[in-house]
């Protein structure tokens, strides 16, 4: 027997019981402690990885409230969209913020416009009041009627976002008047187009038409802009 088998071996029954209490830790913590540090992370991703940590944390990251799908840790968009499906499909929890990164131009194509709706759409039937969408590398030959605000934001205008992020393309268009986002205190619209008709006079004051400007519950706005004509 080797010198750690024979101080193994000379353990008594206390001793060992420590030793088995000390390795399995983490899986005497909390539940809201553990859905507290899973939080923390920057990327589902990891916080689905730390299911092997324990029993206890095997379906733990199913009831985190904030999700972060970051295109960016995976090598193929295929394999991102089957995560981002996948996690959605496997949790039903709140989710209190919601943020979705992708910086490649396959995203954009029309097959795969589809993953982004989805998330969207989960985010405003499971409470979310936070929604963060990064997705910047756009070709202009892309922008269609689908990438208009009124048209891309359809679906959650009566929903209880109270913060709303977008960094990307999009045409910002009169839709913008509809009722909706009553609940939203802070809009940053980074990477916007704001088009006109070049054989008009321009107008002094193009955001007139966009009351979600000038709502009085806004606590903050920001807006980066690019004029198209």
């Amino acid at each position: 027997m080797t010198e750690l088998g024979q101080a193994t071996g000379k353990l008594n029954g206390r001793e060992e019981d420590a030793i088995t209490t000390t390795t399995d830790r983490l899986s005497h913590l909390p539940d809201s402690i553990i859905h507290q540090i899973l939080s923390l992370l920057d990327d589902t991703k990891s916080a689905v990885q730390t299911c092997v940590l324990s029993p206890l944390w095997r379906s733990a990251w199913k009831h985190v409230p904030v999700l972060a799908f970051d295109g960016q840790s995976f090598h193929k968009y295929s394999s991102f969209c089957w995560f981002v499906y996948r996690v959605l499909s496997l949790r039903n929890p709140v989710v209190d913020a919601l943020k979705i990164s992708y910086a490649d131009e396959e995203f954009y194509e029309r097959r795969n416009r589809k993953l982004l709706a989805r998330v969207i759409q989960y985010a405003a039937s499971h409470g979310t009041q936070h929604l963060a969408i990064d997705v910047y590398k756009l070709p202009m030959a892309f922008l269609d009627e689908s990438f208009r605000f009124s048209q891309f934001f359809a679906p959650i205008l009566n929903s209880n976002f109270k913060t709303l992020e977008f960094e990307g393309y999009l045409v910002l268009d009169s839709g913008m008047g509809s009722p909706g986002f009553e609940n939203v205190t802070t809009l940053e619209l980074d990477g916007c187009l704001l088009g006109y008709d070049a054989e008009e006079e321009w107008d002094p004051d193009p955001f007139s038409n966009f009351p979600l400007f000038g709502k009085s519950g806004l606590d903050g706005l920001q807006l980066w802009l690019y004029f198209l004509q």
